[in-house]
């Protein structure tokens, strides 16, 4: 389904999702990084020290979701290196 994002799904739900081209995400990546740079440039103290709902977790601030993303993208960062690596050493 278009919700389907990989979370908490079965490897063969995960298989079952569209192949998507590389030039498309590449697109999805820049427009993201456009809308976060601009949206970052115009934050202002207040919201960063907002409280927002989260389904799980209370008193979820602006600053602790910024922190909590550039925690969750650097260990993503280093799970593709580690699989990178994988692979390499398979090719050797």
């Amino acid at each position: 389904s278009e919700e389907a994002h990989g979370y908490e799904e079965t490897a063969d739900q995960v298989r079952a999702m569209p192949d998507v081209a590389m030039s498309d995400l590449l697109d999805y990546f820049d427009a993201v990084r456009q809308s976060t740079l601009a949206h970052l440039e115009q934050m202002t103290p207040v919201e960063l020290e907002a409280t927002y709902p989260h389904p799980r977790l209370t008193g979820i601030t602006g600053a602790w979701i910024l922190g909590h993303i550039l925690v969750e993208e650097s260990q993503h960062l280093g799970q593709v290196a580690y699989i990178r690596g994988m692979i390499r050493g398979q090719n050797h």
